[in-house]
């Protein structure tokens, strides 16, 4: 199972820093608790940003709009070492939930 924090992006500095799963616990946190009691499921936590920014921003708009969507966005893992990992791939959280299709190919 994952649980997906969207607009990670707009989370302050000091909490992105921590990882997503400890924004979890905090904001939520027996919801947060839960998950990490949880022995019957696999339970992963990704903090998603989909275009990496705030278009309040005049020049992160201009970037993005000079910029391709395949350069935007982002997604933030928890690794198990207790570091924190980007991705430009935002696609990892569903590969990551499907795991590996096609064993045999």
């Amino acid at each position: 199972m994952a649980v997906l924090i969207t607009a990670w992006d707009l989370v302050d500095e000091h909490r992105r820093l921590k990882g997503p799963t400890a924004y979890l616990k905090d904001e939520f946190p027996l919801f947060g608790g839960r998950l990490t009691d949880c022995t019957t499921l696999d339970v992963r936590t990704f903090g998603v940003s989909i275009v990496g920014g705030d278009f309040k921003d005049p020049a992160f708009t201009v970037e993005f709009l000079e910029g391709t969507i395949d350069e935007m966005g982002y997604v933030v893992i928890d690794k198990p070492e207790g570091e924190i990992e980007q991705s430009n791939d935002v696609t990892l959280p569903v590969a990551w939930v499907i795991g590996p299709v096609f064993e045999d190919a």
